[in-house]
C-alpha cells in the first residue's frame, strides 16, 4: 500500500504545480538544462580497453601499478609504402627531423638501425649453433688467421681467404661433388671481380651490392644481409617504418590527439614531397585518435538521427506538428540532464556507454505519447486545460512511473556485471530514464497549461487510420495471428542458441579506421 500512495503524493504534487506556477516550472527545468551543460562541457572520453576493465582486478591493479612505476611501451608507426624503396627512404629522412624537434610530444624517433652501433657486438647475436661452427672455423684455422691478423695489407687477406676455401674444400666432407665445388669457387670469383671492380678500376661499389656477394662467398645466412640495411624495410624492400615513442599514453585524450594531428600534418607535407610514397599512421595513440572523432560524431549523429525519427513517428501519430515540437523539448531536456548526471557518477565515457543517448531517446518518448494522448482524451470529453492537464497526470502518471521504474531496475541489474563499461552503462541508462521521465512530468504539463487551449494545436497531418483495422481482424482470425506468433517465437528462439561470444576487444572498435587498415 505504501507504493501507490507515494505515487499518488508525487502525482499530485506535480499536478499542482505544473498547473498553478507552470512559468515557474519551465524556469526550474530551463535552469537545470543550463548546468547540465555545463557540466557536459567537462565530459570526457575514455576509449582504452582497460576503462572498460573492473578496477579491482588482480590483473588490471598490476597493470596500472607497472604503468606507474615503469611507463608504457607504447609505440607510434609511421610505415611508408613505394615500388621504389629509396623514395622511401628519402621521405623517412625527409619527416625525421620534424618528428624529432617536438620533444613535447614524442621521447624518441627511429627510422635507422645504427649499424655502427651492433657491428662492435655482432657476435653476441649469433646462436649456439653458428657459435660452434666459428668455433670449429677458428680452430682448424688458427695458422691462417694468426698470418692475416700480423699482415694487415690486401694481398695477405686475399692469399689467407684463398687458403681457407683450398682447405675447405679438400678437408670438408660435405663437399664431396665437383658442382658444389664449383660453385664456391664461381663465388669466390664474384668477389674477386667485384674487388677489382672498386680497387683497380675505380668504380662506385655500394655497400649492399658488396655484402650480398660476401655473404654468397661465405655462406652467411641472408638475415644477416638485413643488419647492413640502415633502415626498417621489409624483405621485399616495399615498405618502410618508422618507430615513435610517445611521451604520454594514449588514455591521455588530449595528448592523443595533439600528436595526431601534427603527425598527419607531417605526413600529407610528405607526401606531396614524395607523392610516390603511401604512408599509413597506426599504433596506440592514433587508434585512439580516431576511436575518438568517430564516436564524437556518432554521439553526435545518432542522437540526431534518433531524435529526428522520433519526432516524425511523433508527430505523425497524433496528427499534430505541434506536438511533435511539444515532445522534443523535454526529451532534449531529460537527455542533458542525463548527461550532466554521467559526468557527476563518472565524469568520463566509454566506447559502451556512449550509446545510452540513443537509448534514452527511444524509451523516453513513451512517456510524453501516454500523457499527450490522455490530455486529447480529456480534452475530448470536454474538460479544461487545466484539468485535462491533471487527469492526464494522475491517470497515465501511475503507468508512466511503473514502466520508468522497472525498465531502470532492468538497467541497475548491469551493475553486478564483472565488465565495469557494462555496470557503467547500467547506471547512466536507469539514471537518465528516472530523469527523462521527470523531465516529461514537468516539462509536458506546463506547456499544455500554458498553450493548450492555442489554435496551433489543430493543425494536423492526415493518415490513413490502420490501427481499428488491424484490431478488428486480430479479433475476427486470433488462431491465424497465434498460430504465426508462435511460429516467429520458435524461429527466434532456435537463433537464440546459434549466439556465440566474441572476445575480441578490437571487434568494439569503430569500423573503417584508417589506423587499423595499416596494420
Amino acid at each position: 500500500m505504501k507504493i501507490p500512495k507515494i505515487s499518488d503524493s508525487f502525482l499530485n504534487f506535480i499536478s499542482r504545480i505544473t498547473t498553478q506556477y507552470p512559468v515557474h516550472v519551465l524556469i526550474f527545468c530551463f535552469l537545470m538544462v543550463i548546468i547540465s551543460v555545463f557540466l557536459s562541457k567537462n565530459l570526457k572520453v575514455d576509449l582504452s580497453m582497460i576503462a572498460e576493465l573492473p578496477e579491482d582486478d588482480p590483473m588490471v591493479k598490476q597493470f596500472r601499478d607497472a604503468y606507474k612505476n615503469y611507463g608504457g611501451l607504447e609505440y607510434i608507426f609511421i610505415l611508408l609504402k613505394s615500388e621504389d624503396i629509396e623514395s622511401a627512404k628519402n621521405f623517412a629522412d625527409y619527416i625525421a627531423p620534424m618528428l624529432k624537434e617536438r620533444k613535447d610530444l614524442f621521447k624518441s624517433v627511429r627510422h635507422k638501425i645504427d649499424v655502427d652501433f651492433f657491428k662492435p657486438y655482432s657476435l653476441l647475436f649469433l646462436d649456439e649453433d653458428e657459435i660452434n661452427d666459428l668455433t670449429d672455423t677458428f680452430e682448424r684455422h688458427i695458422d691462417i688467421y694468426e698470418m692475416m691478423i700480423k699482415k694487415l695489407d690486401l694481398l695477405s687477406f686475399l692469399e689467407g681467404a684463398y687458403k681457407i676455401l683450398d682447405r675447405e674444400i679438400s678437408e670438408r666432407e660435405e663437399i664431396s661433388g665437383e658442382e658444389e665445388e664449383a660453385g664456391l669457387m664461381k663465388g669466390f670469383r664474384k668477389w674477386s671481380d667485384i674487388l677489382k671492380k672498386g680497387i683497380v678500376d675505380g668504380k662506385e661499389i655500394s655497400e649492399r651490392e658488396y655484402n650480398r656477394v660476401l655473404a654468397e662467398v661465405f655462406s652467411v645466412r641472408e638475415r644477416d644481409e638485413e643488419i647492413s640495411s640502415e633502415y626498417f624495410t621489409s624483405k621485399d624492400e616495399k615498405m618502410l617504418a618508422i618507430m615513435i615513442s610517445p611521451v604520454e599514453s594514449s588514455e591521455n585524450i588530449a595528448y592523443s590527439l595533439k600528436a595526431y594531428e601534427f603527425l598527419k600534418k607531417v605526413i600529407e607535407d610528405g607526401e606531396k614531397k614524395f607523392p610516390d610514397v603511401k604512408a599509413g599512421l597506426t599504433g596506440s595513440v592514433p587508434i585512439v585518435a580516431e576511436q575518438y572523432y568517430i564516436i564524437i560524431r556518432d554521439l553526435f549523429l545518432t542522437n540526431i538521427v534518433s531524435m529526428v525519427l522520433v519526432v516524425i513517428l511523433f508527430g505523425l501519430g497524433f496528427g499534430s506538428v505541434f506536438y511533435a515540437v511539444l515532445m522534443l523539448i523535454p526529451l532534449l531536456s531529460g537527455l542533458l540532464w542525463a548527461f550532466g548526471f554521467a559526468y557527476l557518477y563518472r565524469g568520463t565515457i566509454t566506447m559502451t556507454t556512449s550509446v545510452f543517448g540513443a537509448i534514452l531517446t527511444g524509451l523516453g518518448i513513451d512517456f510524453a505519447a501516454h500523457l499527450i494522448s490522455r490530455f486529447n482524451d480529456e480534452r475530448e470529453k470536454g474538460a479544461t486545460i487545466k484539468e485535462a492537464v491533471r487527469n492526464s497526470i494522475t491517470g497515465a502518471g501511475k503507468g508512466i512511473i511503473t514502466g520508468a521504474v522497472t525498465t531502470s531496475a532492468a538497467f541497475y541489474t548491469l551493475i553486478v556485471a564483472y565488465h565495469k563499461g557494462v555496470e557503467e552503462l547500467g547506471i547512466i541508462a536507469g539514471t537518465g530514464l528516472l530523469l527523462s521521465m521527470l523531465a516529461m512530468f514537468l516539462i509536458v504539463p506546463s506547456i499544455l497549461t500554458l498553450f493548450g487551449g492555442r489554435r496551433i494545436f489543430t493543425s494536423r497531418i492526415r493518415i490513413p487510420p490502420f490501427e481499428e483495422k488491424v484490431a478488428s481482424l486480430v479479433i475476427k482470425k486470433p488462431h491465424i495471428f497465434l498460430t504465426v506468433f508462435i511460429f516467429i517465437s520458435i524461429f527466434f528462439a532456435w537463433s537464440a542458441t546459434r549466439i556465440s561470444f566474441d572476445n575480441n576487444f578490437r571487434n568494439l572498435m569503430p569500423r573503417g579506421m584508417e589506423a587499423l587498415k595499416v596494420v
